[in-house]
């Protein structure tokens, strides 16, 4: 956790600073390719650019932020916790489970992987632990142009190219140092 965050979460006290502390830290174990910004005031993780999840304390209580989307892919989990759209309130005193950390890491994926593909082709799909897992762009239903494929530790496997869903050109497979087979 950065300097800036730690600071941030020192305006709590005791037991309110250290439930924090560990929820954030579990988003950053379960999604250790996403991005750790602040975002909206709050420490957050973004993947790819995208929102997703924040996680902060309040006078009463403390929340995550995953969004409507991951909260409805949960719904049975929250059922003892105070939900509204978009956010999850948790006991200011105790981090949130890690349990559940783990489900809405995975479940902010799931959401964010199902918005594509874009309407101008574009798709791009993330693995649960947050790193990119393959991109490239749909045209009429057909993987079209440039594709690229990562493995789960984020390091590139493999780049090529479609032409309407037909291969196409040089194809080239990577180690994970980079180094092309």
């Amino acid at each position: 956790m950065s300097d800036d965050v730690l600071a941030m979460c020192d305006q709590f006290e005791g037991a309110q600073r250290s439930a924090v502390k560990a929820t954030l830290q579990g988003f950053i174990d379960a999604l250790p390719g996403g991005d750790f910004v602040v975002t909206y005031g709050m420490p957050s993780i973004k993947v790819g650019g995208s929102h997703l999840i924040s996680v902060w304390g309040f006078k009463d209580h403390n929340s995550i932020f995953p969004g409507p989307a991951s909260i409805a892919l949960l719904a049975d989990k929250v059922v003892n916790y105070t939900v509204s759209k978009g956010t999850v309130q948790f006991d200011k005193d105790t981090p949130l489970p890690s349990s559940l950390i783990k489900a809405f890491a995975k479940a902010t994926i799931a959401s964010h992987n199902a918005r594509f593909p874009k309407k101008d082709g574009t798709f791009v799909e993330y693995y649960d632990n947050g790193y990119l897992k393959q991109k490239g762009k749909y045209r009429d239903g057909h993987m079209h142009g440039k594709w690229q494929w990562y493995r789960r530790d984020g390091s590139l496997m493999r780049t090529g190219a479609f032409n309407k869903g037909e291969q196409t050109g040089d194809w080239a497979t990577y180690t994970r140092d980079g180094k092309k087979v």
